[in-house]
This record gives structure tokens, sequence and C-alpha cells, in this order.
């Protein structure tokens, strides 16, 4: 099927509908569609489908466009000049087999929060640098490296999402330690050239940030924040009347911080983050909200330390949108609220075993509904509950290419401990007052009272003799001072 102009604007990960409403309330008053308003009348008047893709700019930079720019940009720009595409599976193991025998003074980093946006390779890959990503992700850190990108856990997660990203954003002498030369870039953009690697090589200047697209006052920004709804009111407020309280002028400037380039040994580079994530923190979490101002303290023009705008060089750089794809344990209070949304049947005083290093959940597979876990249940660090048996696919070409499908429940009774790295597998009852001994395998009902494991798990000894056991052991001479040890280094 032929698609229609429509269609491909409202398919473009550069239209945002959200966004489009937020900026033209007037639009989503009338009932109109956002995509049909921007397709035949909102670029007319000067309106932009998305935070990452600039109208106005488009048309400068094409003089001879006299149609829709986002629509010209899909139908030519995206198909000849510009690739959303990471680096190629080639240039990847090179690149990771090369950088085994060298070292860098540079390094290029960024921050991943656990279900928003997704790590790429960028498609122009420097060999020259080291690439770093600190995540929340237990996914993206039981992985290790993911493409050129070393997976590091976060240094901080104690904050909302943005804050987070923001810590890592204004540290990079905590996050690159052992590099002379840091490279910040947003995990939403895509290096597409040798562009940037080309103007960072070249300069002799300490910190360097690309000038903002469209706007040169702070007070502009903070409006524009506040319109976008991107943060409080109130925080907002809370700057720009700090910021008249200084005396900051109007029209002073303003970068564009989704890509920083700093020498961390520089003094006036360090203390100029270390006061950028004093306002983060305590004043407006959005980076861009303060950033001016901070240059303003230390007597210093954006434009002086600016190169040119990424959003809108379509040419060297993709702007992805950021896209939150589902809630993740990030998003809960607790890890138990996080379980209990997958789906999961939980009882009273679970206490899953959260590895600090790992994020290693328990992984509840892809139908955690199947799974019951009753009272006073412990369950350790990397454990993984299988509720399916994929291997009956194999049997599909022995049957006419049926389709077959083997599902099982999983219940664990009440007064239970699971070890780390434990596997349970379908059609499994764990009993009342049972262990599991770690990295067992489960692949059979474990009667109440009894302690199991191994791979495949197999009967033990009973509870009884277990406590007795383990109740002589604590009070061991070794055991007090064992215990002694580890509270005096608490």
């Amino acid at each position: 099927m032929v698609q229609t102009d429509l269609m491909r604007i409202k398919l473009s990960p550069l239209f945002d509908e959200k966004y489009y409403y937020t900026m033209r309330p007037d639009v989503k008053e009338a009932g109109v569609e956002a995509a049909y308003h921007y397709l035949y009348q909102g670029w007319k008047e000067h309106a932009n489908p998305s935070e990452n893709f600039i109208t106005d700019m488009y048309l400068a930079n094409h003089p001879k466009v006299r149609k829709n720019p986002l629509l010209h940009y899909i139908k030519s720009g995206s198909m000849k000049d510009y690739s959303n595409k990471g680096a190629s599976k080639l240039k990847i193991f090179l690149y990771n087999i090369f950088s085994k025998f060298r070292r860098t003074k540079w390094c290029c980093y960024t921050y991943i929060s656990s279900g928003y946006d997704r790590l790429i390779s960028h498609k122009y890959v420097n060999w020259k640098w080291d690439y770093i990503a600190y995540t929340n992700d237990w996914e993206l850190l039981r992985l290790g490296k993911v493409g050129v990108w070393k997976i590091c856990p976060a240094l901080v997660d104690d904050f909302d999402a943005k804050r987070n990203s923001g810590y890592h954003k204004t540290h990079p002498e905590l996050c690159c330690k052992g590099y002379v030369k840091t490279v910040w870039i947003d995990a939403n953009v895509n290096v597409l050239t040798n562009y940037l690697s080309s103007c960072l090589s070249k300069t002799k200047k300490k910190l360097i940030t690309p000038i903002h697209y469209e706007r040169d006052c702070i007070y502009d920004e903070l409006v524009a924040i506040k319109k976008a709804k991107r943060d409080d009111e109130a925080s907002l407020q809370k700057c720009f009347d700090y910021f008249e309280q200084e005396k900051m002028p109007k029209n002073y400037g303003l970068n564009e911080t989704g890509i920083m380039y700093r020498v961390i040994s520089d003094k006036v580079v360090n203390d100029i983050d270390a006061l950028w994530w004093n306002f983060i923190l305590n004043y407006s979490k959005r980076d861009q909200a303060s950033f001016s101002y901070v240059l303003y303290r230390y007597n210093i023009k954006p434009e002086d330390i600016a190169i040119p705008n990424a959003r809108i060089d379509h040419k060297n750089y993709y702007f992805y949108d950021h896209a939150k794809s589902k809630k993740t344990y990030s998003d809960y209070s607790t890890p138990v609220e996080y379980i209990k949304s997958l789906g999961v049947k939980v009882g009273k005083n679970f206490r899953p075993i959260i590895h600090p290093h790992v994020y290693s959940y328990p992984d509840f597979g892809s139908e955690p509904y199947l799974i019951e876990i009753g009272d006073d249940v412990c369950i350790s660090f990397g454990c993984t509950f299988v509720t399916h048996d994929a291997a009956v696919h194999v049997c599909e070409r022995f049957l006419n290419n049926e389709k077959l499908f083997k599902y099982g429940k999983i219940k664990i009774g009440n007064n239970v401990f699971i070890g780390c790295n434990s596997t349970i597998l379908p059609n499994v009852t764990i009993g009342d007052n049972c262990v599991i001994g770690a990295c067992s395998v489960v692949t059979k009902d474990v009667p109440s009272n009894e302690v199991w494991a191994g791979s495949p798990a197999r009967f033990v000894c009973k509870i009884e003799t277990f406590c007795k056991k383990n109740y002589q052991l604590c009070n061991s001479e070794e055991q007090r001072y064992l215990r002694k040890l580890v509270e005096d280094n608490r």
C-alpha cells in the first residue's frame, strides 16, 4: 500500500503529536488532528512538528523548498543524505578489537535511564575515543557491552531520571577517570559523520557546546520549558526570581547542552560543573534552565564556547524523540510494588534481594501472572521463573507445522527461601517452610518442610535438620566474630 503524505508525517519519528498539541493548544481545542494541521497549515505558521525538527531553520537551509519541510525531509533528505541507523556490525567488531590495543585520552560518555531512550552505536565511530554508558537499567548492566559502549552502573540513582542524568552530565571527572578530554552526548543523539570529531580535535578551548537553535535568552528558555510542561512552575519561578535578583541580563546567549566537550583537568571547567549541578539539584531539573547563568557568573559568553547547533544539522546528527517505552522498576517506590505491577501474585512480607551492583531483580518471564508467591518468602538475586516451554516448537515440523504452546503455573508456599541464580521451571509447586539452594534448577514439586538443591534440584534434608544444624553454626565463636566484623563495617 502506498503511504499517503499524512501517514508519512504521522509515522515520522520527528513528529510528536503531544508536543504539537502542547505548543498549539488552539489546534487541540478546535478538534483538528495534529498531523493534518501541520501538513497543510502549521508549517506555514512557523509551527514545529517536534522539538527535534525546526521548520524555519530547515526552510532557511533549503531555500528552494516550497512544500511542507518535514515531508520534504522524509521524501528526500532522510532517504539520501541522512540516517537514523547506527554503526554496522563489522565496524563495531573492528572497533572493539582495535580499542583493546590502544590507550586514549578521549572518552565519550552518556547516561541511559531505565526504560528511557535506547542505546545505539553512533553511525560514525571515532576509533580514538572510548565510549562509556552509565545506566540504572539492569538489563543493560547484565550485558556489560552494547555495540561500542561499555556499560557501567549509575554513579547515583537517588533522584528523578532527569536529575540522575544531570548528575552524570555535570561530573565528567568522576565518570571519566583516567581521561583528559570528555565528550558528553545525550543518548537520543546519533552522530552521523566525523564533523563533531573534526571540530573538537582542532580546538584549544576547554569547554564547548552547541549554540541554541532558536533562543538567546535564559528567561525565554524558562518560559518555553513552562509552556512545554517540562518542569514544575515553582522550580522555574524560583530560577526566574533568582536570575533577576542576580541581575542576569536578558539575551545574554543560550547553548544547547546535549553535546558537551570538556577538558576535565581545568579548574574553571570543574567549578562551572559544580555550580551547574547545584542549580539542577536545587532549582530546575532542566539543565539548560541554568547553564547560561553559570557562564554569566564566570564571565563567559555562550557564543564564545559555541559550535553550530546540532539539532538542526540533519546532515551530521540525528535526534530521536525521548520515548519512555514502559514503566520499569525505577518508576516504583519499592521493588515489591514493581513486581506486583507485572502481575505476580505476592503475599505478605515478600522480600526480594536485589544485588546493588547489577540491579538483578528476579526474572518473572513473559507470563508473570502465572506465578503465585505466598507469605514470608525471600527470593535472592538472579532467580528466574520460567512459565512456558518453547522447546515444543521443535515438534511442529513433525506435526504438519501445527502450532504448539505449553505453559505452566508456578506456586511458592509460605516461609520459603530461594537462593541466588536459581531457576524454577513450569508446573512447579514449592511447599511451605522450604529452602532452595543457590544455583538450583527446580524441575518438579518440592514438598513442605524440605531443603532441596542442585541441578536438577534434589532432596537434601528435612527443614528440622537444617534448622538444628544452622542454629549451632550461628552460635559458634567464629560466627560471632564474623557477625561483629560485618556490623562494624556497615
